[in-house]
């Protein structure tokens, strides 16, 4: 699958919020979270906000 073709696809499926914990089972195999905390400790990756202690990403700054 070209880069094009997934991001129209996740465009699809993800839903516009979801939760850092709930990538693995949105793009299973793509990215885990345990990536993106990683990405977000070096000042890295999407943006992503905070609602208490979950950490959120939008749809549109996640395929960014």
């Amino acid at each position: 699958m070209e880069r094009n073709e997934l991001i129209l696809e996740l465009e699809k499926s993800l839903p516009a919020v979801f939760a850092e914990l709930a990538v693995p089972e949105l793009i299973p195999g793509i990215m885990s979270h345990r990536t993106l905390k990683n990405l977000r400790c070096q000042g890295r990756g999407p943006k992503y906000f905070k609602v208490g202690r979950r950490i959120l990403y939008r749809r549109s700054d996640f395929l960014a």
